[in-house]
């Protein structure tokens, strides 16, 4: 069960039973698309995906012209060594978090129509994002901004993040457009995911995606939080203000 909008003075952060941290020794599925994508069995995924209009256009432009560059690399990579080499998968990791650190930076400044400011069409996400709980997943965090959704969550044994994300994003665009009375792409193609590493990678996320309102500066009830009732501890001074991302290699 998830909690909205706790206050985060009133707890620390703690890591529940069945989290599935990145281990380099089961098997990798990596694909490609502007960005990689790595994905194993029973793995628990930071996932961020935005509106279209949340980033400028030059913007957007400039980052998917330096991720084909980089799908280009990849893409000689494997073909000359049959697989992808770890010094190149690493590179390609700090890539990934370097373009994930641009558009976060970008979308905090509420670029677009910002759809998601209204209670209303936040709520049309949050309960899809915890519809599926318990049967297809187990959300542990989320947060519904202005112009960008992050959630943290563990897919269930045989259930894909990639149609968990499919299946979150194109329900909420049908339903967000008719109830504003819109049409046409809600949401921009590609998300963003990675692999949980270790418990203080968890805390960490959990505290980005907790404090991710204050840090944008955000009003009251101009973004939605929720934070499942097994990660919340007693109080603490856990949730003090973070350095900045770029400062660390969590990410």
């Amino acid at each position: 069960m998830l909690r909205l909008n706790p206050a985060p003075a009133e707890h620390s952060i703690q890591v529940p039973d069945g989290i599935g941290y990145f281990d380099e020794q089961k098997a990798l599925r990596i694909h490609t698309r502007n960005l990689p994508h790595w994905r194993q069995e029973a793995a628990t995924y930071f996932v961020t995906f935005r509106q279209i209009d949340s980033i400028p256009v030059e913007v957007w432009a400039r980052m998917k012209r330096e991720a084909a560059a980089w799908h280009a690399r990849v893409d000689l990579a494997i073909q000359s060594h049959g697989a992808l080499p770890p010094a190149l998968a690493l590179k390609c990791e700090a890539f990934q978090r370097s373009q994930w650190l641009q558009a976060e930076r970008t979308a905090d400044e509420c670029h677009g129509s910002c759809l998601l400011r209204q209670e209303s069409v936040r709520q049309i996400v949050s309960d899809a994002l915890v519809f599926f709980e318990g049967t297809r997943q187990s959300m542990h965090a989320f947060v519904v901004m202005p112009n960008h959704v992050h959630l943290l969550v563990t897919p269930s044994p045989g259930r894909s993040l990639d149609k968990l994300t499919q299946s979150w994003k194109g329900f909420t665009a049908r339903e967000i457009n008719g109830h504003l009375g819109r049409v046409g792409a809600l949401w921009q193609q590609e998300s963003f995911d990675r692999i949980v590493r270790h418990s203080a990678h968890f805390q960490k996320i959990v505290r980005y995606i907790w404090n991710n309102p204050s840090k944008a500066r955000m009003g009251a009830g101009q973004a939605t939080v929720g934070i499942a009732e097994e990660c919340l501890g007693p109080a603490s001074d856990t949730l003090r203000e973070e350095p900045p991302l770029i400062e660390g290699d969590e990410w």
